[in-house]
Formats: C-alpha cells, sequence, structure tokens
C-alpha cells in the first residue's frame, strides 16, 4: 500500500538524516527529529485535521504543519541500541490493512 511506504520512507529519511531523534506522547504520539547540522527540529504526528475520518501523518515544520500522506492508521518507533530505530506503519484503506515496519540508524545520534 503506497501511503505506509510513502510514510515509512519520510520518517526513514528524516532519522538517517537527524542529530537527535526522540519519540514522546505530548498529547499525541510525536517523532522529534532534528537534523544534523540544523538548530530547529521538525515533528511527525497522526492528526485527522480535515474531519474526514482518515488520519494523515503529518510533518510540523518551521511553523506549518503539513500533511504528507492519508490513510495511516498507528504507528511506532521504538529506539534500539547505537542509535537504531524500528519504524513501524499501519495502513487502512476499506477493510484492508496493510504494514510497513523498517530499521534506520539516526546519523549523528550516540548511545
Amino acid at each position: 500500500h503506497y501511503a505506509v511506504v510513502t510514510a515509512g520512507r519520510w520518517v526513514s529519511d528524516a532519522i538517517r538524516e537527524a542529530e537527535s531523534v526522540q519519540w514522546a506522547h505530548l498529547g499525541k504520539w510525536t517523532l522529534t527529529v532534528t537534523p544534523s547540522g540544523e538548530t530547529y527540529s521538525d515533528q511527525y504526528y497522526l492528526d485527522d485535521k480535515d474531519y474526514d475520518g482518515v488520519k494523515d501523518l503529518y510533518r510540523y515544520h518551521k511553523g506549518a504543519h503539513n500533511p504528507v500522506v492519508s490513510g495511516i492508521v498507528d504507528w511506532n518507533c521504538t529506539q534500539g541500541v547505537s542509535g537504531l530505530w524500528t519504524i513501524t506503519f499501519q495502513g487502512e484503506i476499506g477493510k484492508q490493512k496493510v504494514y510497513w515496519q523498517g530499521r534506520i540508524r539516526a546519523r549523528d545520534e550516540v548511545n
């Protein structure tokens, strides 16, 4: 399914280029990523801001909340040893559920 693959690529790329990564519940599960060499942080989270009953993956970047992809039901990020992150996405179109999982290492994070 296109949605989970696209979501996985966006988040994997963000983590790969990150100086720091944090997964925390800030009212909703949020991945905060500080790109290498930058002073700002981006946030990724699920929300239904257009109220159509379908959650979208959003990227908060320099003051703007931008939808990345629609149809994501759930996601999770787990930090392992040496900066290795496991990312999972669950998508749904109609009654069909699809899953995506990837592992990516943050560029500059040291554990």
